[in-house]
């Protein structure tokens, strides 16, 4: 089966590994990009969230009310065509680079919520700095994500 492919521009994973080599507590934000191809994703940006609710070494919620702007003001101005949320990142700091259990749970229910249903699918990206990212990709009616080819 040919692989699922997100490309990260090197720009791209500067900015994550900058956010994630802050502090030891996780660190979030939001995906903006498109599918480029059936298989094939391209992240155009990142929204970092500066202020989100609870953050600790092992868990953090993105505040979505903090950063809906900056997310809304990023797709209008996008100098690429169609882009739009594709999903989430966070930083793993002192843990594996993999979606724990309650990632795994909180994909799955944003694919079940009628705001999010313009998704097919959805993007998990994990950062575990100093220079470690995977993604994994979520389907609506599938219970277990594919890790992506990152690119």
């Amino acid at each position: 089966m040919k692989p699922f492919i997100i490309s990260i521009p090197q720009k791209i994973r500067k900015e994550l590994f900058g956010y994630t080599s802050k502090t030891s507590n996780e660190v979030c934000g939001v995906l903006i990009g498109k599918k480029v191809k059936r298989r094939k994703y391209l992240i155009t940006s990142v929204i970092y969230d500066n202020s989100p609710i609870s953050p600790s070494p092992y868990r953090v919620t993105r505040n979505t009310k903090n950063i809906f702007p900056d997310v809304n003001a990023d797709v209008i101005n996008s100098k690429h065509n169609e882009v739009d949320y594709i999903g989430d990142w966070h930083s793993h700091p002192n843990s594996f680079s993999k979606y724990s259990i309650i990632d795994k749970m909180t994909m799955i229910s944003m694919l079940s919520d009628p705001d999010y249903y313009f998704l097919e699918d959805i993007v998990l990206m994990i950062v575990k700095p100093p220079n470690t990212i995977r993604a994994f990709l979520f389907f609506r009616n599938k219970n277990n994500p594919i890790e992506m080819m990152i690119i």
